[in-house]
C-alpha cells in the first residue's frame, strides 16, 4: 500500500512540474508554495474568464448557450479530476499546492482551447479542422 501511495504521489508531482506554475519554484516552505500556487490559479482563472467572455461576445445566441453549457461541464470535470489527482496527498500539507497546480494545468489547457476556438471562427480555415 505504501508503494502505491508513493507512486501516486510521484505521478502527482510530475504533473505539477508540467503546470504553468514555475514562478513558485523559488519558494522553499510549503505554506509559501501553497500561497503562490493559489495566486497563480487566480491569475489563470482570470485570464480564462476574460478569454471566455471575449469569445462568447462573438457568438450567436445558440452558440453562446452551447459554449456556456460546455464550460459549465468542463469546470465540473476540472474540479473533480484535480481533486482525484491530488487525493494521494489529501491529508498532507502538499494538498493545496498539488490541487492548485493541477487546476492551473487544466485551466491553461482550456485557455489554449478557447484561444484556438476564437481564432477558428470559420471551420474551413487550415489548422482548424
Amino acid at each position: 500500500m505504501g508503494r502505491i501511495i508513493l507512486g501516486l504521489t510521484i505521478i502527482c508531482l510530475s504533473n505539477v512540474a508540467k503546470a504553468g506554475i514555475d514562478k513558485c519554484k523559488t519558494y522553499t516552505n510549503q505554506t509559501d508554495l501553497n500561497k503562490c500556487a493559489s495566486k497563480v490559479l487566480s491569475e489563470s482563472d482570470a485570464k480564462s474568464g476574460k478569454i471566455y467572455s471575449n469569445y462568447q461576445a462573438e457568438l450567436s445566441p445558440d452558440e453562446k448557450n452551447r459554449l456556456r453549457e460546455s464550460q459549465k461541464l468542463w469546470v465540473q470535470f476540472k474540479e473533480k479530476d484535480c481533486s482525484f489527482e491530488a487525493s494521494p496527498v489529501s491529508k498532507g500539507s502538499m494538498y493545496g499546492y498539488v490541487l492548485s497546480s493541477c487546476l492551473v494545468n487544466r485551466t491553461d489547457k482550456r485557455i489554449t482551447e478557447l484561444e484556438n476556438m476564437t481564432s477558428c471562427k470559420n471551420a474551413a480555415e487550415p489548422g482548424c479542422l
